[in-house]
């Protein structure tokens, strides 16, 4: 009885240490951060450009990009700059969550595209002004002053995301005016999801064990399989034994009447299509892959 505990125990504990295994945080994909095939800034600025937007991308659970070419193909900017994000690997979790801005020099051309949890926290409004802040650098040449205003304004963004929801991001639909700002909370090294499935399956495991042990100590009782065998020859006699009806309550409730078909059928609709803008106001359409992506771009 003992080996069959411990080999029980043993199996228990493993599957408790792959749970474990299994929720351990998401990183950032290790592909570049800055892909400068225009040769539009010099070692010392891709150097400290790389490191800034590794330091966002890690602190806000976002891939963080900055692409210079000097031509792309296709005669779309925003569905290549989709595909160049897609194809080469890039994004910090399932979702593929990141933001890329990406430059195409002799094209005079530009596009920056949010994927995944990129479009939530980055809003449509944060986007345009983002758009009107950055331009005005590539209309000068200053493309490393860009790509800056870009990394800063992208954690700008996301702080103030993580400022209103926290770090998982909200739980329900923002009203016209959005949540009250809630204080920055600490982030947890896990998700208090796992914390409590981990805690659920160590509850199990114990449970288990102590169950075990005090079965195994129950030598002289055995289960019965009739109700019966539980009671005691001739202990129970029925002197009279008869079914009395007591009373009897009957309830009416009309039933509700629907004169409002019309206005029921215009909340459905207005509901989809409300969800469709997460965040207060972010538009994106999905992918082939079932990645969200909603961007913005133009010409300089």
């Amino acid at each position: 009885m003992r080996k069959k505990l411990t080999a029980a125990a043993a199996m228990m504990l493993l599957l408790v240490l792959t749970l474990a295994m299994s929720v351990s945080p998401a990183y950032a994909s290790d592909m570049p951060r800055v892909v400068d095939e225009a040769d539009i800034l010099t070692s010392s600025e891709e150097a400290a450009l790389t490191e800034m937007l590794r330091e966002a991308g890690d602190k806000y659970g976002v891939d963080i990009v900055a692409v210079a070419l000097n031509t792309y193909s296709g005669t779309d900017i925003g569905k290549f700059t989709e595909k160049f994000y897609d194809d080469n690997g890039y994004g910090y979790d399932s979702d593929g969550s990141g933001v890329i801005m990406l430059i195409a020099l002799n094209d005079g051309e530009w596009y920056i595209d949010r994927i995944g949890t990129g479009v939530d926290k980055i809003t449509d409004k944060d986007l345009d002004s983002m758009y009107d802040e950055i331009l005005p650098y590539l209309e000068n040449g200053d493309f490393y002053g860009a790509f800056g205003k870009f990394a800063e304004m992208t954690a700008d963004s996301c702080e103030a995301y993580k400022n209103y929801y926290g770090p998982s991001g909200p739980s329900y639909p923002p009203g016209p005016d959005g949540p009250p700002v809630r204080p920055d909370p600490v982030e947890e090294p896990y998700p208090l999801a796992a914390n409590l499935g981990i805690s659920g399956v160590l509850g199990a495991v114990v449970s288990f064990i102590t169950t075990a042990r005090n079965k195994s100590k129950l030598r002289s009782v055995r289960s019965k399989e009739q109700a019966g065998d539980y009671v005691r020859k001739d202990s129970l006699r029925l002197a009279d034994n008869r079914d009395l009806f007591l009373y009897s309550q009957v309830s009416r409730v009309p039933r509700p009447k629907n004169n409002n078909q019309g206005a029921m059928a215009g909340g459905a609709a207005g509901g989809a299509m409300m969800g469709h803008r997460p965040s207060g106001g972010s538009t994106f359409h999905t992918t082939s892959n079932g990645r969200r992506h909603g961007g913005k771009g133009g010409k300089f």
